[in-house]
């Protein structure tokens, strides 16, 4: 009975505050929480939903036009486990991130003009720990590498190289684009696929890990 009640009052409600009032109202409520956010970052032309999670915002430039969603998270990291880094997100202009995006850069993650990266999406410069053979040590076992002796709390933040993204990049949802990564211009990223390695243009691709299914680049 109660619920019927509720749900009768949310009904009625519904005709004073309706669904599009409600999405003006949270146009408005953005505009201001951009106007409130953009002054801490190194350059701001863009708009972001409440609720985005930003981290070292003087080291991130964003483009005119460019959208950010709710719960996407940007983060640079000039200090980590009493280390320093240098980090830089360059984000470009005209270019849309889905909610719950995730980008972490302790190098650099260059992003061009009208890329779209949609919901879930992650975008790290860096691992947790130098996991290259060439790099091992053995200070605490002579058989086992110093970094697999560490936890994700004790590993250093490790990049192995930039992340560049050229201008009219589409990257579906959940996808994984690693270090040392450039995907090339007009490239398209399907959904759920991991990139560990240099995209030319024009390609699609597709699959964990990642491989070129198409392209008309040279």
């Amino acid at each position: 009975m109660l619920k019927k009640i509720l749900q009768a009052i949310g009904y009625m409600l519904s005709y004073i505050y309706t669904y599009n009032l409600s999405l003006k109202f949270k146009a408005v409520f953005d505009c201001i929480y951009t106007g409130w956010i953009k002054r801490s970052f190194k350059k701001f032309e863009g708009y972001a939903e409440y609720g985005i999670i930003v981290h070292d915002p003087q080291c991130i430039s964003i483009g005119k036009n460019t959208h950010i969603c709710k719960r996407a998270r940007l983060t640079a990291w000039t200090h980590f486990l009493g280390h320093e880094y240098n980090p830089s997100i360059e984000i470009g202009e005209n270019c849309s991130f889905g909610s719950d995006c995730f980008l972490s850069a302790i190098n650099g993650i260059k992003i061009g003009n009208n890329v779209a990266v949609t919901a879930r999406t992650l975008v790290l410069d860096n691992v947790h720990g130098n996991f290259k053979e060439s790099d091992f040590t053995f200070k605490n076992n002579p058989h086992i590498p110093d970094v697999f002796l560490q936890n994700v709390k004790t590993r250093e933040l490790h990049s192995a190289g930039p992340i560049i993204i050229e201008d009219d990049v589409h990257i579906g949802e959940n996808c994984v684009i690693l270090p040392n990564v450039t995907i090339g211009h007009n490239s398209v990223i399907s959904a759920n696929s991991v990139v560990m390695k240099n995209i030319p243009p024009y390609s699609i691709v597709a699959g964990n890990p990642g491989r070129v299914v198409m392209s008309f680049g040279k």
